[in-house]
């Protein structure tokens, strides 16, 4: 049995190298979905390292293996870096490959859209040792020698439209490519693939998540394939899915999130016509999250600050106004407004008119969703907007105070807080040149809530980060 897949896959390969698995395959892509389409690098909330095991038909000789190790990282909110190593075995063909993709996101409002592109460069390395054929007095020139070696390049393009509730994305690996030349042949080559997929996140109770997603793949002159996949998640900690790609295998996955790390296993049973003996497929995950704000209390407060030291800022003190008596009216007249900032007229009377002026942020409100601190699209396009103002007018300076709900306890929301308070910080400053010395930053935990109380619909309106205009 050996010997006839080994034989099968090398006539395959040195006639023409346009069978269809000429990309690893992946059970578990739904949680690295960079590795398919280049836009996704870096869009997670998190930088991350990445390993991905996956034993296609155990237990049968020559069958195919792959390991994969990534990187990506954010930068500034709108930008993405990813590199890997790629090492794919099937029988006598092997293919190692380095990865280095990037990629840009454009938000808008609650959406956003974003390009990537990947280029590979990788070393196919093509056997013969490792091929036994029937001593029928025959000589295959094209299987003579011993082990062929050749470099081959790749790039892959990618688009994705991202809602904070769903997304579609198309991916084109290979888009352009080189020939491969093994075994003096010049026919063989790197065949395109065509990847659309979709997914949409539904939150079914305060714990339970559900993920429906889908994929559809084609690859050169092979059949089109679907994925159709089921996760639910839950208290983003424990996770189970299904998933049926057609033509193929019916897919267990189930995983976990534990602290910085992220472990997930899928499990698949062959439906095909191709009956293989074997233990069927495995694939394994394991997902590092790199720490991006320390999380030591103590330094949080030392930043915080070396920050109001660097501003030298003071907060502009309140009016105070005097009377003798209790006011008859308070009336509060709209004076001036614009884009972002209204000026209110509060005009007291007592038995004197005393009038003053308090200048109030319209755009006073970002939300995070539980447990992030992640920008949102619509919040990416309040800030773009806000550092468009700041820099129309140079003399503005703002405090940015973070908020969360009252899960966790008070020194982790003051943390959550910290962190959401600077990420608004940091992108005003690092990806739209404000001065930092015009932003002051603030955390304020769980102590001052828009909504008092714990109930389930008060918690999203406390995830926020508010601003307030502290110089004009």
């Amino acid at each position: 049995m050996m010997r006839k897949l080994l034989l099968f896959i090398s006539i395959l390969f040195i006639t023409e190298f346009t069978f269809s698995q000429q990309l690893p395959h992946y059970s578990l892509y739904m949680f690295n979905e960079a590795i398919i389409n280049p836009a996704l690098v870096g869009t997670k909330d998190h930088d991350y390292v990445t390993l991905i095991l996956r034993d296609q038909w155990n237990g049968f000789d020559g069958a195919p293996k792959t390991q994969l190790i990534s990187y990506e990282q954010k930068y500034y909110e709108v930008y993405g870096i990813g590199v890997g190593v790629i090492n794919d075995k099937t029988g006598p063909i092997s293919n190692l490959s380095g990865l280095l993709s990037g990629s840009y996101r454009i938000p808008f409002n609650d959406n956003a859209i974003s390009i990537g592109v990947t280029g590979r460069l990788g070393q196919y390395k093509f056997d013969n040792s490792e091929i036994t054929l029937e001593n029928d007095g025959v000589v295959d020139p094209a299987m003579q020698g011993g082990l062929e070696r050749v470099l081959e390049h790749s790039i892959t393009l990618g688009t994705q439209y991202t809602h904070d509730d769903y997304y579609v994305g198309v991916s084109l690996p290979n888009f352009i490519s080189s020939k491969l030349h093994v075994g003096n042949d010049g026919r063989n080559k790197i065949i395109n693939h065509y990847y659309v997929n979709a997914g949409y996140h539904y939150s079914l109770n305060p714990k339970i998540d559900l993920e429906p997603s889908l994929m559809f793949k084609k690859t050169g002159p092979s059949p089109l394939q679907m994925d159709l996949n089921m996760r639910a998640v839950y208290d983003d900690f424990l996770w189970g899915g299904i998933s049926y790609r057609t033509k193929d295998a019916i897919v267990i996955m189930l995983g976990m999130d534990y602290l910085d790390y992220r472990f997930a296993y899928s499990y698949d049973i062959t439906t095909s016509a191709l009956s293989i003996p074997s233990y069927g497929s495995h694939g394994l995950m394991l997902s590092y999250r790199m720490k991006q704000i320390n999380k030591d209390l103590e330094k949080i407060n030392k930043d915080l600050e070396k920050i109001k030291k660097e501003s030298e800022l003071e907060p502009e003190p309140e009016p105070i106004i005097q009377f003798n008596g209790l006011p008859d009216t308070v009336v509060i007249n709209l004076v001036k407004a614009d884009t972002i900032i209204k000026i209110t007229e509060i005009e007291v009377v007592i038995y004197d008119t005393i009038i003053y002026q308090k200048r109030i942020p319209v755009m006073d409100t970002i939300f995070f969703r539980h447990n992030k601190f992640n920008l949102s699209n619509k919040a990416i396009s309040k800030l773009m907007a806000l550092a468009k103002y700041l820099k129309s007018k140079p003399t503005i300076k703002l405090k940015i105070t973070g908020h969360t709900d009252k899960i966790a306890t008070n020194e982790y929301n003051i943390i959550l807080s910290n962190k959401r308070a600077y990420a608004v910080r940091n992108y005003l400053v690092n990806a739209k040149g404000i001065s930092k010395s015009r932003l002051i930053v603030e955390s304020k935990g769980e102590s001052a809530p828009i909504v008092p109380g714990s109930e389930t619909e008060h918690r999203p309106k406390n995830r926020r980060v508010m601003f307030e205009v502290i110089t004009e």
